[in-house]
């Protein structure tokens, strides 16, 4: 008697074990959305000449600064601004993607932190 009734399995788990399944066998199949615009900072309204998000003008086509002022380096800049690229003031450094990044200091005594958003 004991046998029969671990055979059987409740309702309740095999509704469980085919809910799952069905979820699991359609989740590859689902699209996502991007969320982030201008993920390669490559729009934006004027070259910027200046580091900082100093301005609506100087920094990429919606994002913006959360606390202190991120760097925003471009090649259209001139070789002579501070946040030419690939040679800036800061660094030697080309662009994963595109002609553009930002740049920022993640913490500093102070507790100085510059933040990116969108």
């Amino acid at each position: 008697m004991f046998q029969k009734a671990m055979n059987r399995m409740r309702p309740e788990a095999v509704i469980l074990s085919l809910t799952c399944a069905l979820i699991f066998a359609v989740a590859p199949r689902c699209a996502a959305q991007n969320l982030v615009p201008n993920p390669s900072f490559e729009l934006m309204v004027t070259c910027p000449t200046l580091m900082g998000f100093s301005s609506p003008a100087y920094r990429p086509t919606g994002w913006d600064t959360f606390s202190d002022t991120p760097d925003y380096f471009h090649a259209c800049a001139p070789d002579s601004a501070p946040n030419a690229v690939p040679l800036s003031v800061v660094s030697f450094q080309h662009p994963h993607q595109g002609e553009a990044f930002v740049g920022l200091a993640a913490w500093e005594a102070g507790n100085f932190r510059e933040m990116p958003g969108a």
